[in-house]
């Protein structure tokens, strides 16, 4: 009779020992979930600012494109005036061959995809004004 109390006893231990780590599993679960409420508000608020991120990249897209334009101008001049020799006309052309090419390359100098003093190079050689 004192061995089935003994074996009760140890299985009831067991029970409170398993019941105890259910308990500690749920604590841990609690702590989770408040984790899990942060990173909820931490992505609503990055899908929250993705407007006003394609406004900025909508200026900086126009901004790039006036400069890309201005600076097209002041190349198209330059080419009509007379003859210049093939190196210059090809860096030109590599850099700021069309609106599209030119807007990359002034992305690329101002993100550092490209040293802005290679970028302004040519630009120099077209006309004094372009000089920083």
């Amino acid at each position: 009779v004192l061995n089935n109390v003994a074996v009760g006893m140890a299985n009831l231990s067991v029970a409170r020992i398993f019941r105890f780590v259910r308990f500690v599993r749920l604590i841990r679960l609690a702590r989770a979930v408040r984790n899990f409420h942060s990173l909820r508000l931490f992505i609503l608020s990055i899908f929250a600012s993705g407007t006003s991120l394609l406004w900025c990249a909508f200026i900086v897209m126009v901004i790039l494109y006036f400069f890309a334009v201005c600076f097209l101008n002041g190349i198209t001049e330059y080419f009509r005036e007379g003859e210049h020799n093939g190196g210059e006309v090809a860096m030109i052309v590599r850099l700021y061959g069309n609106v599209w090419i030119a807007m990359v390359t002034l992305f690329m100098s101002i993100s550092g995809g490209v040293d802005w003093q290679e970028a302004m190079e040519p630009l120099v050689r077209v006309h004094w004004v372009y000089e920083p």
